[in-house]
């Protein structure tokens, strides 16, 4: 009751300041009531991944979910065991048989673990030895396809000078790793794609600039997308087939779409606002070369992006779910016509994603 209260004088006080977002009075006329599940809806999600037939997600623990009663049920009582006692997970991913996460304590950094699968229990011992990841914050991890091949990419702050510097390193393994820059970021690493064409090619965004190259130690700063300006921060860079296509969102309300692995570039038309607040975007997901595509953004929930209009068009979603409408979605998990979207309060599931039309049915805040 107490964050559904929060919910409905956060949606009114938008409505107050004059926001003249056509969707939000939509939004609050239609509202129904949110199902809601057995996970807490004020954690901050920073990660999820699939491994065999369950879920395991990023909030500080990592807890595992189960298909098994279905849809999905959450397991909040065992989590799975961290590094040290008391490290928080920021950053999950699976990867081979294995889940890998970054952690961090309230005085040090952890660095890199590997909980063993099939049906993990622990990150207790599983620390990753190599000189590029052992004892280094993560601040990114990433799972790319090189031709088909699923690489592990994790990208770390080196502490202790002024500015901390990032690296980005490149795993076939996930014990071994190798750094694909040139040199180092003085801006820490927000997204990493791979786009096959031409050869193929790695694209990484690091504060304002683009980085690409095609392979170890030559990533290198390119020139950002048509359009950007010095001051603006990509924020995140995605490919859906990882041919051709690629997406970079930005801080200032744009989306930029290059259909030909970087070679020429189009945007939005104006910047996306919400009354007069530029919206951040902050990640793009959907079916692989479809037209329409989710972005998430930073306080506004979703839009859905139109790739096949000239200029593409950025749409806020308007179902009748007032707490995912105000959330800032960070990242999406696309597992067939379920459909996760994290966010800073709590993990929310969709059982009837139709990647074609980009279309979802209703929300359940897991």
């Amino acid at each position: 009751m107490k964050a559904r209260i929060a919910i409905v004088l956060l949606v009114m006080i938008t409505f107050l300041s004059g926001c003249p977002e056509g969707g939000i009075y939509y939004t609050l006329e239609n509202e129904t009531k949110t199902t809601d599940n057995t996970l807490r809806n004020d954690i901050p999600i920073h990660g999820i991944a699939r491994l065999g037939s369950d879920y395991y997600i990023a909030a500080g623990n990592v807890w595992k979910g189960t298909l098994t009663p279905s849809p999905v049920t959450w397991d909040t009582a065992t989590p799975i065991t961290p590094p040290v006692g008391g490290a928080l997970c920021t950053a999950l991913v699976a990867f081979g048989a294995d889940l890998y996460g970054g952690f961090i304590t309230q005085s040090d950094t952890v660095g890199l673990h590997k909980a063993a699968g099939p049906s993990p229990t622990t990150f207790v011992g599983g620390q990753i030895a190599d000189v590029g990841i052992k004892d280094r914050q993560v601040v990114l991890l990433a799972i790319v396809k090189s031709l088909t091949v699923p690489e592990l990419v994790v990208s770390t702050a080196i502490v202790g000078g002024s500015p901390y510097t990032y690296d980005l390193l490149l795993s076939t393994d996930g014990a071994a790793y190798s750094s694909l820059l040139s040199t180092t970021s003085t801006k820490p690493f927000t997204g990493v794609a791979y786009t096959s064409a031409s050869g193929g090619n790695y694209w990484a965004v690091a504060g304002s600039s683009l980085y690409s190259g095609t392979g170890v130690a030559n990533l290198v700063s390119v020139a950002s997308p048509t359009g950007a300006t010095s001051s603006e921060v990509l924020t995140s860079v995605f490919s859906d087939n990882e041919t051709s296509r690629l997406f970079v969102t930005s801080n200032l309300g744009y989306v930029y779409y290059s259909s030909n692995a970087g070679l020429s570039w189009t945007r939005n038309e104006t910047a996306v606002k919400v009354g007069d607040t530029v919206v951040t975007f902050l990640t793009v997901a959907g079916g692989s070369g479809q037209s329409k595509m989710l972005v998430g953004s930073d306080g506004y929930g979703y839009y859905v992006l139109d790739t096949a209009a000239s200029p593409p068009t950025l749409t806020r979603f308007s179902e009748s779910t007032i707490g995912l409408y105000t959330a800032s979605v960070r990242r999406f998990l696309i597992d067939g016509s379920r459909l996760f979207a994290c966010t800073l309060k709590g993990l929310w599931r969709n059982e009837s994603f139709n990647a074609t039309g980009c279309t979802v049915g209703s929300w359940i805040q897991e």
